[in-house]
């Protein structure tokens, strides 16, 4: 039986105050994970990997089905993208799952905060004269400096340094993350259809998505069941669709309910034709308006 290696962060390791890491673009966009994963997938990840840095241990997740597709907002979903949301994770003898580039720079913002308490407690000696003197934590999450480096990228000690180079090409995960979301939701939206909700079956649903006025579901429910036996199905999603444009920038109180327009076989009527001789211009909607001719009063 191969032996599980030690948990990748100790549990002495603390990182209340540093909400978000740091994340290198590049290498993420390069990864394999881009390469072959789907944007559910992808968006999986990046949620594991924010689980995985609030957890404690930090890095880590519970080997746990049923959390793990909570945490991944996978759902019922999660067995077919398990093995590439989790990717970089491997089990440890504690029993969690650890990220290994995320352990790492765990480790490397423990090392900075430790350095930190540690400056801060002979500030405080020399100045106050006090000893074991307990620093608070205060971190600029806005300074990559102060955070651990990017995931998949080099860490560095700036102990010391007055100047640091610009990491342009690091933003925060919940930026990478955004935009996955984004791609997933509009793959999503493109592709699912529509389906029945509340008892109502799928038919329904799409005829009640066009109609222009929702109100009275129950009841229009009801109605488009007793038109299915007199008109196609087609045929109601037609004129509802008509009736929808000639209703669009009415007064929608004067808008049939669903059920009224059914039960008359609205589906059957025509627009009415404008009056002949009915006055254009300017000032037509005005009552006692009367047009001028060419050569005015």
């Amino acid at each position: 039986m191969t032996q599980l290696p030690a948990p990748l962060v100790p549990a002495e390791v603390d990182l209340r105050g540093f909400p978000a890491f740091m994340l290198d673009v590049e290498r993420l966009l390069a990864s394999e994970l881009v390469a072959i994963g789907s944007p559910e997938e992808c968006w999986a990840a990046c949620l594991l990997w924010c689980r995985a840095w609030q957890q404690h241990p930090h890095a880590s997740l519970p080997d746990d089905e049923r959390v793990l597709a909570s945490f991944s907002g996978a759902g019922k979903r999660w067995p077919k993208i398990r093995a590439m949301a989790l990717r970089g994770f491997v089990k440890c003898s504690d029993g969690r799952l650890y990220h290994r580039v995320l352990a790492e720079q765990a480790m490397e913002a423990w090392s900075r905060r430790k350095k930190y308490r540690a400056r801060s407690a002979a500030g405080n000696t020399a100045r106050w004269g006090t000893k074991n003197s307990q620093p608070v934590d205060v971190v600029d999450v806005t300074d990559p400096s102060r955070m651990p480096d990017g995931i998949l990228g080099n860490s560095r000690d700036s102990e010391g340094e007055e100047e640091r180079e610009e990491k342009s090409s690091y933003c925060t995960v919940l930026v990478a993350a955004a935009a996955v979301e984004a791609s997933v939701r509009s793959e999503q939206a493109a592709s699912k259809p529509v389906e029945p909700s509340e008892g109502y079956s799928a038919e329904f649903e799409a005829f009640w998505q066009v109609y222009p006025r929702k109100e009275g579901k129950g009841a229009a429910f009801k109605a488009f069941r007793i038109a299915k036996r007199r008109a196609a199905v087609q045929r109601l999603m037609d004129g509802a669709t008509a009736y929808a444009k000639r209703r669009k920038g009415q007064d929608p109180h004067y808008t049939k309910h669903a059920a009224t327009w059914l039960n008359a076989d609205g589906w059957n009527d025509e627009p009415a034709p404008e009056p002949p001789g009915k006055p254009k211009g300017k000032f037509s909607h005005m009552p006692g308006y009367v047009p001028m001719g060419p050569s005015g009063f």
